[in-house]
């Protein structure tokens, strides 16, 4: 699985409150779902990376 594929698993396990947190925390640079990025073979940051692209999309 690539890292977008992954951030969109991750964020398809969370709340429409707890996605509205996760916005909230990568737009102040706090990496995000770190363990949940090493489970599934990448790094914190491009799971970072990879939501902050996502939720700009939205």
């Amino acid at each position: 699985m690539n890292t977008r594929q992954i951030a969109v698993s991750y964020i398809k396990t969370l709340s429409g409150d707890e996605r509205k947190s996760l916005a909230e925390m990568l737009a102040h640079g706090v990496p995000c779902g770190a363990d949940f990025a090493r489970k599934n073979g990448i790094t914190p940051e491009q799971m970072s990376a990879g939501l902050l692209a996502i939720l700009k999309e939205e």
